[in-house]
């Protein structure tokens, strides 16, 4: 009599386990990267808004600056005497109108830039603009935080003109770690101080934002 076996065999078994296996590895494996990516724009999404936000900051004051008193790759001091402020939040942010003498700092320290508000009565206030900076260089052309074109030349060097009169761009270069640890992210903006007099600058708006 004819036997009728309607089990598997082993090797079917065993077949079915690595095959099912195979499947399984390579769906957890796309999960894991959709995952990945997921979390990675919506880190890298935030690291931009952050920059974003420091550089309009910092092209806003020096549109407005009246006078800079020192500036080189790594920190930048001047007056801004009709810049309104925010009406947001505390401290500097609530001072409406500068008062004569008052003056303003962005400065690279480390990680992170600063903002420090000098009154006139020699009060100082200094807070953390952005932190998260990557490494910098020392080339203004390219790796260095702050970079100061003449109206003369066509690149930037590393400290600020003698004579406010002949500064035509100040570049401003943020170098910040992904938060995934993998690389840095560059975000560069040029300004053109209107202030300063030159024939190409943008006109001078009093109490300007």
């Amino acid at each position: 009599m004819k036997r009728n076996n309607g089990g598997f065999t082993l090797i079917e078994v065993i077949a079915s386990l690595v095959i099912l296996g195979i499947i399984v590895a390579i769906t957890g494996l796309g999960l894991v990267e959709g995952i990945r990516s997921y979390l990675f724009t919506r880190m890298t999404s935030d690291t931009v808004q952050q920059a974003q936000f420091a550089l309009t900051r910092m092209r806003l004051e020096f549109v407005n600056m009246e006078t800079p008193s020192a500036g080189n790759m790594d920190a930048i001091t001047f007056r801004s005497d009709n810049t309104r402020r925010s009406a947001v939040g505390s401290g500097y942010l609530n001072q409406g109108y500068d008062t004569p003498g008052t003056t303003y700092q962005f400065s690279r320290t480390g990680i992170q830039i600063n903002l420090t508000r000098h009154g006139s009565g020699g009060s100082a206030e200094t807070q953390p603009l952005i932190t998260g900076l990557g490494p910098y260089g020392t080339n203004p052309a390219t790796n260095a935080f702050l970079g100061y074109t003449v109206n003369t030349a066509t690149s930037p060097s590393g400290n600020l003109p003698g004579d406010f009169r002949d500064l035509k761009l100040i570049t401003i270069r943020l170098i910040m770690n992904r938060t995934d640890e993998n690389g840095t992210l560059t975000f560069v903006t040029a300004v053109n101080p209107r202030n300063n007099g030159l024939a190409n600058c943008p006109e001078s708006i009093p109490g300007g934002q």
